[in-house]
Formats: structure tokens, C-alpha cells, sequence
């Protein structure tokens, strides 16, 4: 299955939860989400992006969360 295969996927199981890069990685080995959601939303998904403020050791940081619309 491709990338974004993997990823539609995920987002239509995990519907409230979405996905992050971090996971994207972990989980798919996927280290652009950003251009495979870009894929995805080009082929008439509509992708809702929630930005989040997580804590790492070196600070906060900003990430983004996606997650499909229904």
C-alpha cells in the first residue's frame, strides 16, 4: 500500500485523533506528511489542520494534527 494509502487509512480509523508528523514517521515511516495530506486533499479529501503546542526537552514546540473531515 502506498503512503498515502496508509495514511487515508489512518485517518478514517482514528477519525477524532487524526495523525501528526511524529506518528507519520513512527507508524509509516512517512517524514513528509505535509505533501502526502497536499496528495490527499488534491484528490477531494478534505483534511481539517489543528495546530498544537506540545513540550520537548528543549522547549515547546508547534506541531500541526490532522484529521479528515466527514
Amino acid at each position: 500500500m502506498t503512503q498515502q494509502g496508509l495514511i487515508i487509512k489512518h485517518l478514517k480509523t482514528h477519525p477524532k485523533v487524526g495523525i501528526t508528523s511524529k506518528e507519520a514517521i513512527e507508524r509509516y515511516s512517512c517524514t513528509r506528511l505535509s505533501a502526502v495530506i497536499n496528495a490527499i486533499e488534491k484528490k477531494g479529501y478534505v483534511i481539517n489542520k489543528t495546530r498544537e503546542t506540545v513540550p520537548t526537552k528543549y522547549g515547546n514546540v508547534s506541531i500541526t494534527r490532522y484529521v479528515l473531515e466527514k
